[in-house]
């Protein structure tokens, strides 16, 4: 399995060397342990470079950093590492299979605020955390527009800017505006403009992006603040918008339409 991933993703797992070294104290002699080394590389199927055994004088020559005065020799064994963290590559690894048409199973984001001053200081994380202490669900609906200067001027101030590296290194960027407003009125969307190609959108999902779309948002709370806040210059495409009664205001549930029927989820 290492040789098989060190071959298909050479960028992200690469091979590393150790070298041990051996002094007078120790139980057994360097080439009692260049004996396991050498089994250890015949049972990875020679994937790497094959161990090396050093006496005194060639262990000071290898790496004269170390202090060879009490040095039996040593053993340079190697292995493989991920030269990022291992959740990025798993990520990455999914997010690959995704876009070549694979079906994810099994897969939840969970989005919390951490309880840290810092979080709050960001108007995500604010919303975030207020939603999490009314119970949970859906976060909000946001709309994606081609030119947020319309937006920027009906709410009087100017969009933040964020921004977020991929595992891959591609960095995406983006406009969003309105996430502070859906605090006291969680019915009302907030917005963002990309500033990305589409293909880097992370809602890019090859194979699979005709099949799975939004198809109805069902809302609560009050109309009359969300035609304020959208305007006539937004449209939702093929996307309804229905009204229901429910507890409290916010999205109550969303309907998406994919391959096989509908699913609503609440």
């Amino acid at each position: 399995s290492r040789n098989r991933l060190m071959k298909s993703y050479p960028e992200n797992i690469r091979e590393i060397g150790f070298l041990a070294t051996l002094d007078e104290t120790a139980r057994y002699r360097p080439w009692f342990a260049g004996l396991g080394a050498l089994g250890y590389w015949i049972i990875g199927q020679f994937g790497t470079r094959a161990p090396r055994l050093f006496n005194r004088a060639q262990l000071a020559a290898a790496e004269p950093a170390i202090n060879t005065a009490t040095a039996r020799g040593g053993i340079q064994y190697q292995d493989a590492y991920l030269v990022d963290n291992d959740a990025r590559f798993v990520f990455s690894f999914i997010r690959s299979a995704h876009e070549a048409g694979a079906a994810v199973a099994n897969y939840v984001e969970v989005v919390s605020a951490l309880d840290h001053p810092a979080a709050l200081k960001a108007p995500f994380g604010q919303a975030v955390h207020r939603r999490a202490e009314h119970g949970g669900g859906w976060l909000s609906w946001v709309l994606a527009v081609d030119d947020i200067g319309p937006v920027e001027q009906r709410f009087g101030r100017e969009a933040t800017r964020g921004k977020r590296i991929r595992p891959d290194g591609v960095e995406l960027c983006w406009q969003q505006i309105g996430i502070l407003n859906t605090l006291d009125r969680p019915e009302v969307p907030f917005f963002v403009h990309w500033d990305c190609p589409d293909t880097e959108h992370p809602s890019a999902t090859g194979g699979t992006q005709a099949s799975i779309a939004v198809d109805t948002i069902e809302l609560s709370g009050d109309q009359t603040s969300v035609v304020e806040v959208v305007g006539s210059d937004v449209g939702l495409d093929d996307t309804k918008v229905t009204w229901v009664e429910d507890d409290e205001p916010g999205v109550s549930a969303v309907v998406f339409r994919t391959a096989n029927g509908s699913v609503r989820i609440d």
